[in-house]
């Protein structure tokens, strides 16, 4: 197989693998849209829990709620 496709290839299934590992971070049928915003969502949180001078942690700690309820989905 030449050169640049195998490099491609190792790039494929990088993603495929972390694409795998995020749909199994969270229960549920979510689609690829939604699991990357609770991911980024959970990220959030961590980061105001050294530095919430607009209390904005009630907000972020509702929002997977809300998508993992079935409230909210993402377009």
């Amino acid at each position: 197989m030449p050169h640049i496709f195998e490099n491609k290839l190792k790039g494929l299934e990088f993603w495929q693998a972390s694409r795998i590992a995020l749909a199994e971070s969270e229960p549920g049928n979510h689609t690829l849209e939604v699991l990357k915003r609770l991911e980024i969502l959970r990220n959030m949180e961590v980061e105001l829990q050294s530095s919430d001078d607009f209390n904005q942690i009630p907000n972020v700690q509702a929002l997977p709620k809300a998508y993992c309820r079935g409230i909210l989905q993402s377009d």
